[in-house]
Protein backbone atom coordinates (compact mmCIF):
# COMPACT_ATOMS: atom_id res chain seq x y z
CA UNK A 1 0.00 0.00 0.00
CA UNK A 2 3.35 2.43 0.12
CA UNK A 3 3.10 3.18 -3.26
CA UNK A 4 -0.25 4.21 -2.84
CA UNK A 5 0.26 7.07 -0.50
CA UNK A 6 3.69 7.74 -2.14
CA UNK A 7 1.46 8.48 -5.33
CA UNK A 8 -1.19 10.47 -3.89
CA UNK A 9 0.91 12.54 -1.76
CA UNK A 10 2.84 13.43 -4.88
CA UNK A 11 -0.52 14.00 -6.61
CA UNK A 12 -1.80 16.42 -3.81
CA UNK A 13 1.54 18.14 -3.85
CA UNK A 14 1.22 19.02 -7.56
CA UNK A 15 -2.40 19.58 -7.68
CA UNK A 16 -2.27 22.12 -5.09
CA UNK A 17 0.50 23.67 -6.62
CA UNK A 18 -1.44 24.18 -10.13
CA UNK A 19 -4.78 24.62 -8.35
CA UNK A 20 -4.22 26.84 -5.67
CA UNK A 21 -5.80 25.00 -2.99
CA UNK A 22 -5.42 25.23 0.36
CA UNK A 23 -3.43 21.59 1.69
CA UNK A 24 -5.25 21.39 4.95
CA UNK A 25 -8.76 21.37 3.47
CA UNK A 26 -9.25 17.81 1.81
CA UNK A 27 -12.91 18.77 0.70
CA UNK A 28 -12.47 21.99 -0.42
CA UNK A 29 -9.39 20.26 -2.19
CA UNK A 30 -11.49 17.32 -3.85
CA UNK A 31 -14.19 20.01 -4.98
CA UNK A 32 -10.86 22.30 -6.39
CA UNK A 33 -9.60 19.41 -8.36
CA UNK A 34 -13.65 19.22 -9.99
CA UNK A 35 -13.74 22.54 -10.05
CA UNK A 36 -9.84 22.76 -12.08
CA UNK A 37 -10.89 19.89 -14.37
CA UNK A 38 -13.93 21.81 -15.26
CA UNK A 39 -11.81 24.82 -16.46
CA UNK A 40 -8.86 23.04 -17.75
CA UNK A 41 -9.35 19.87 -19.10
CA UNK A 42 -7.98 16.63 -17.40
CA UNK A 43 -5.42 17.18 -20.04
CA UNK A 44 -3.87 19.80 -19.01
CA UNK A 45 -3.53 19.11 -15.44
CA UNK A 46 -2.90 15.14 -16.09
CA UNK A 47 0.40 16.35 -18.03
CA UNK A 48 1.94 18.38 -15.65
CA UNK A 49 1.02 15.83 -12.77
CA UNK A 50 2.65 13.25 -15.11
CA UNK A 51 5.59 15.01 -15.97
CA UNK A 52 6.59 16.66 -12.45
CA UNK A 53 6.06 13.22 -10.90
CA UNK A 54 8.54 11.50 -13.42
CA UNK A 55 11.07 14.32 -12.13
CA UNK A 56 11.01 12.43 -8.75
CA UNK A 57 11.51 8.86 -10.65
CA UNK A 58 12.83 6.19 -10.11
CA UNK A 59 11.23 6.24 -6.89
CA UNK A 60 11.84 3.63 -4.12
CA UNK A 61 8.19 1.96 -2.91
CA UNK A 62 8.96 -0.41 -1.11
CA UNK A 63 12.15 -3.17 -0.54
CA UNK A 64 11.05 -4.81 -3.46
CA UNK A 65 9.38 -2.17 -5.70
CA UNK A 66 10.92 0.96 -7.61
CA UNK A 67 8.32 3.12 -9.72
CA UNK A 68 10.09 3.76 -13.02
CA UNK A 69 7.94 6.29 -15.31
CA UNK A 70 4.69 7.79 -15.03
CA UNK A 71 3.20 9.13 -17.96
CA UNK A 72 -0.15 10.67 -19.16
CA UNK A 73 -0.96 9.00 -22.68
CA UNK A 74 -4.05 11.38 -23.19
CA UNK A 75 -6.79 9.43 -21.75
CA UNK A 76 -5.21 7.53 -19.03
CA UNK A 77 -2.60 7.81 -16.41
CA UNK A 78 -0.15 5.02 -16.90
CA UNK A 79 2.23 4.28 -14.21
CA UNK A 80 5.33 1.65 -14.04
CA UNK A 81 6.88 -0.24 -11.41
CA UNK A 82 9.59 -3.00 -11.21
CA UNK A 83 9.86 -5.37 -8.60
CA UNK A 84 13.41 -6.53 -7.85
CA UNK A 85 14.96 -9.79 -8.33
CA UNK A 86 14.95 -10.93 -4.20
CA UNK A 87 10.69 -10.05 -4.49
CA UNK A 88 10.22 -12.47 -7.84
CA UNK A 89 12.12 -14.73 -7.00
CA UNK A 90 10.42 -15.33 -3.67
CA UNK A 91 7.35 -15.00 -5.83
CA UNK A 92 8.27 -17.93 -8.05
CA UNK A 93 9.58 -20.13 -5.88
CA UNK A 94 6.04 -20.27 -3.81
CA UNK A 95 5.12 -21.84 -6.23
CA UNK A 96 3.41 -22.17 -9.98
CA UNK A 97 0.95 -18.93 -10.54
CA UNK A 98 2.04 -17.23 -7.50
CA UNK A 99 3.12 -14.11 -9.89
CA UNK A 100 -0.19 -13.79 -11.22
CA UNK A 101 -1.91 -14.16 -7.93
CA UNK A 102 0.45 -11.34 -6.47
CA UNK A 103 -0.81 -9.30 -9.68
CA UNK A 104 -4.50 -10.07 -8.96
CA UNK A 105 -3.77 -9.35 -4.95
CA UNK A 106 -2.45 -6.13 -6.20
CA UNK A 107 -5.10 -4.92 -8.20
CA UNK A 108 -7.38 -5.38 -5.53
CA UNK A 109 -5.27 -3.62 -3.66
CA UNK A 110 -4.51 -0.72 -5.53
CA UNK A 111 -8.50 -0.33 -6.64
CA UNK A 112 -9.33 -0.07 -2.55
CA UNK A 113 -6.77 2.38 -2.48
CA UNK A 114 -7.38 4.67 -5.04
CA UNK A 115 -11.52 4.54 -4.80
CA UNK A 116 -11.48 5.17 -0.96
CA UNK A 117 -8.93 7.88 -0.82
CA UNK A 118 -11.15 11.28 -1.80
CA UNK A 119 -8.23 13.00 -3.90
CA UNK A 120 -7.45 9.94 -6.16
CA UNK A 121 -11.57 9.07 -6.26
CA UNK A 122 -11.86 12.66 -7.50
CA UNK A 123 -9.18 12.05 -10.18
CA UNK A 124 -10.91 8.98 -11.42
CA UNK A 125 -14.19 10.47 -10.77
CA UNK A 126 -13.20 12.74 -13.51
CA UNK A 127 -13.09 10.01 -16.23
CA UNK A 128 -9.40 9.49 -15.70
CA UNK A 129 -8.47 5.91 -16.00
CA UNK A 130 -5.17 4.67 -14.52
CA UNK A 131 -3.17 2.04 -15.71
CA UNK A 132 -0.21 0.53 -14.05
CA UNK A 133 2.38 -2.05 -14.94
CA UNK A 134 4.51 -4.41 -13.35
CA UNK A 135 7.91 -5.71 -14.90
CA UNK A 136 11.21 -7.51 -13.34
CA UNK A 137 14.13 -6.15 -13.34
CA UNK A 138 15.49 -7.39 -17.02
CA UNK A 139 12.30 -5.52 -18.41
CA UNK A 140 9.71 -8.57 -18.42
CA UNK A 141 6.34 -7.76 -18.13
CA UNK A 142 5.18 -9.53 -14.85
CA UNK A 143 1.53 -8.29 -14.73
CA UNK A 144 -0.65 -4.87 -15.39
CA UNK A 145 -4.55 -3.54 -14.77
CA UNK A 146 -6.54 -0.33 -15.35
CA UNK A 147 -8.57 1.08 -12.87
CA UNK A 148 -11.80 3.35 -13.97
CA UNK A 149 -14.26 5.01 -11.66
CA UNK A 150 -16.64 2.20 -11.99
CA UNK A 151 -14.08 0.30 -10.31
CA UNK A 152 -15.17 2.34 -7.31
CA UNK A 153 -18.76 1.38 -7.42
CA UNK A 154 -18.10 -2.33 -7.26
Amino acid sequence: MRIISEILLTVFVLLASITSVNADDIESYTDEIRIAFNKQGRGPIMLKIANDFAKLLPMQIDKYTVLTSTIWTGYAYSLSSEINNTALSKLKNAGPNTVEQYGRHKHGELITGYCTDPVTRSILNNDVTIEYDYSAENGQYLFGGTIKKHDCIK
